[in-house]
């Protein structure tokens, strides 16, 4: 990421944790909401409406340089018995999820069962791994890099697959939100890498989405989930058609 989109990046923080839309700034600066959500998007800003911004803010630039650098000191990953630690309470995941969909608690506890104490009992217990600082008026600020990732076969991901991934399936995505793809090619590994790449490359789009949008209330935004990969094969349950040598 380079500086200028690393420091729009720490101001959208900033905002989000003020509870600022981009409406606001817009009446700020003089300008359309549209024209302001371009200037984000692009990371194109101006000195002199990046120093209003933060004068509003009652901040000096100096500042959200200062939370700029905070912000890269954030966590890319968590440890196998973090991981574990989460995914043996089920609110935990639920909660866990939702905080990464930049969900506050208002909007947790207004859509699921959890009393709004049983959310700041969670909620502090992820503060305590280090994915996320509780701020006043129960606020929550996302500590997690941009490009954080779980465990590679880590608990989070087991989880996933033995809870969600046969129900995850149950459906014949159909729906305006659902899509489905199944290839099958045999490929150069040339070209494997290639696709491994843009795998990737979705991945991260996805993941920068899910961090544009944030500032939008939850009823106006669809939870998805997507899952993207590609692994070899050997014929699974055709393996007993196989010629043998």
């Amino acid at each position: 990421m380079s500086e200028t989109a690393a420091l729009i990046d720490a101001l959208k923080r900033k905002l989000r944790a003020e509870g600022k839309t981009y409406a606001d700034i817009a009446q700020l600066l003089g300008l359309s909401q549209a024209s302001i959500k371009q200037m984000f998007s692009q990371c194109r800003m101006s000195l002199d409406r990046l120093e209003a911004i933060c004068s509003w803010l009652d901040m000096e630039l100096a500042d959200l340089v200062a939370l700029m650098q905070a912000q890269e000191r954030t966590l890319t990953e968590l440890t196998y018995q973090q991981e574990y630690e989460i995914t043996q309470d089920l609110e935990l995941v639920l909660v866990t999820v939702c905080v990464f969909n930049h969900w506050s608690i208002q909007d947790i506890h207004a859509q699921f069962t959890l009393t709004y104490e049983a959310c700041i009992q969670k909620l502090l217990k992820l503060e305590k791994l280090g994915l996320i600082e509780l701020l006043p008026h129960d606020r929550v600020r996302l500590r997690v890099h941009k490009r954080f990732k779980w465990l590679p076969n880590g608990p989070f991901e087991q989880f996933f697959r033995q809870q969600v991934g046969e129900e995850f399936f149950r459906t014949d995505f159909s729906g305006q939100t659902h899509c489905l793809h199944v290839l099958n090619a045999s490929l150069s590994p040339q070209a494997i890498a290639e696709l491994q790449q843009k795998i990737e490359a979705l991945a991260k789009e996805c993941s920068d989405a899910n961090r544009q949008h944030a500032y939008m209330p939850v009823d106006e935004r669809t939870g998805i989930t997507l899952v993207a990969a590609m692994r070899s094969w050997d014929y699974g349950v055709f393996k007993h058609l196989v010629r043998q040598p």
